[in-house]
């Protein structure tokens, strides 16, 4: 039992290759590389949050999530309000 698990899981592991380097000559593809060639597949994970985009950034490159959760947003907009409290009290 212990050897067919261990003979299933040499494959699986040897298929996963590693992120590579977010570079100017990658800039626009995605992660995993297999959703540049399938649409489907990167519709998938874009919906699940598992799709990523090599962009420059601030003169940088590197790889950013193409979704953003709901709960990003409103801790974003919470933050934003509260700056915006902070001026206005120190303005009256």
């Amino acid at each position: 039992m212990c050897a067919l698990l261990l003979g299933l899981a040499s494959p699986l592991s040897a298929q996963e290759t590693p992120k590579p380097k977010c570079t100017e000559r990658i800039q626009g593809r995605f992660w995993p590389e297999a959703a540049n060639d399938d649409p489907r597949l990167a519709q998938t994970l874009a919906q699940t949050g598992e799709l990523e985009i090599c962009s420059a950034v601030r003169w940088r490159y590197r790889w950013q999530s193409l979704t953003v959760h709901i709960e990003d947003l409103q801790k974003k907009h919470d933050r934003r309000a509260r700056a915006a409290g902070d001026k206005k009290a120190t303005t009256d």
